[in-house]
């Protein structure tokens, strides 16, 4: 077995099927380039379809990557960016981070070039917390688009009514399969 502190661990999310496999792929690629770089060997990558907005989902993946770190099989957890890692914000970050420094492990987010045990603590923190209020945000504005569009009578359908302010141009939008009320 190698030497866990020569290892690297990869945690890869994205929050749903919908999204294109070639952005997580470029991700992969970014997350690779850095553990080469800094000398360390890719020893698991851990990917995961769900979203880390909703507390009440158990991102299982996300679990046995970081108990990989936990139980020593490596040193470093690699991210692409730290809001793909966790949006509960630092409260939850920051006891990881803690059980990191405990057993002289890091987690790095390779896109923002933080790495929590050359002093990216802080940042993971505010990172943290920004995502959680980004999780928040999303949920709050798909609620409104929900009963706004329950309130119309359309929960669930598609439109095109407003692009960039402005009233569509029915001429523009016929004959593309694309619903358009005015």
């Amino acid at each position: 077995m190698s030497d866990p502190s020569g290892l690297m661990d990869a945690y890869l999310r994205r929050s749903n099927k919908k999204e294109d496999l070639a952005t997580l792929r470029g991700h992969l690629r970014e997350v690779v380039r850095w553990a080469q770089a800094n000398g360390l060997q890719i020893r698991h990558v851990w990917f995961e379809q769900l979203s880390a907005s909703k507390t009440y989902v158990r991102r299982r993946e996300f679990e046995k990557a970081t108990q990989a770190i936990m139980d020593g099989k490596s040193k470093t957890l690699g991210v692409w960016k730290a809001d793909r890692f966790d949006r509960r914000g630092m409260g939850a970050v920051g006891r990881l981070l803690d059980e990191f420094d405990r057993r002289q492990a890091r987690l790095v987010s390779v896109s923002e070039g933080l790495d929590s045990s050359q002093g990216g603590r802080m940042v993971f923190a505010i990172l943290s917390e920004r995502a959680r209020e980004e999780a928040k945000d999303m949920a709050k504005r798909v609620r409104i688009g929900h009963d706004s569009h329950k309130a119309e009578g359309r929960r669930g359908v598609a439109s095109w009514e407003v692009v960039y302010g402005l009233p569509p141009d029915p001429g523009v939008w016929s004959g593309v399969g694309v619903s358009v009320r005015i």
